[in-house]
């Protein structure tokens, strides 16, 4: 592991929720770091904390103790303007059920974390068409959600998600809801752009596509095992 500063850095992070009378403990003291041009997954079961700890990683959440720095910024101190205005520099997000808007064209939908960044409207198309491009969807700019196959539309948000030039995108259950063949493609994606330099961490509950990641995190129990080798 490169002694580099971490590009994210959680030391001793709790999360709990108020549940009646109840105190529900998610994450029980996590101490983790991903480096800059990582391939990472992080896998676990329903309920172990992992949608929790991706959500604290994209900066949705904050931890109900402990610490998290981001390159060094100390996110906790930020006040939620300044916070939502540096995820959208920081982070790019990739959803099992894509969260395309359907009324917009590839395009648009891919051009839209641009319009928090103020960019032109014309450089917003323009990176959005080269980063189309370079997800393969070049020739799908201006069709609709609606007009793309499943594997496609998981392209498209790939798109959005880089299109900021984000420092690690997060991707959530990326090939849950396609088919192997599907999701074959786009792990070979994620492989290509990590080749690139992209910093890649993707959360799953699939031991197969926890393996294929470089570095394999578990979480159990709301904290994070590893690094180690996913089981079979």
């Amino acid at each position: 592991m490169s002694a580099a500063q971490p590009l994210v850095s959680l030391q001793d992070v709790h999360r709990s929720y108020r549940v009646g009378p109840t105190d529900v403990h998610v994450l029980r003291g996590v101490q983790l770091e991903i480096h800059r041009g990582e391939l990472a997954s992080l896998m676990g079961a329903s309920g172990s904390g992992k949608s929790t700890l991706m959500n604290i990683i994209g900066m949705l959440e904050r931890p109900s103790s402990g610490d998290f720095f981001f390159e060094g910024q100390d996110v906790l101190q930020l006040a939620p303007d300044a916070l939502a205005h540096y995820r959208n520099q920081q982070i790019g997000f990739v959803f099992q059920t894509f969260h395309l808007l359907p009324r917009l064209t590839a395009l648009d939908n891919v051009g839209l974390p641009l319009l928090y960044q103020d960019v032109s409207k014309r450089e917003m198309r323009r990176r959005a068409r080269e980063i189309l491009g370079r997800v393969g969807m070049g020739d799908r700019v201006d069709h609709r959600p609606n007009e793309l196959s499943g594997g496609q539309r998981q392209r498209v948000a790939i798109a959005r998600a880089l299109v900021g030039n984000p420092s690690v995108v997060l991707a959530d259950e990326p090939t849950g809801a396609l088919d192997s063949s599907v999701g074959r493609e786009i792990m070979d994606l994620f492989h290509e752009l990590n080749g690139e330099g992209v910093t890649v961490v993707i959360i799953t509950h699939d031991p197969a596509i926890a393996r294929e990641c470089p570095r394999q995190l578990v979480i159990r129990d709301g904290v994070v095992a590893g690094p180690e080798q996913v089981p079979a």
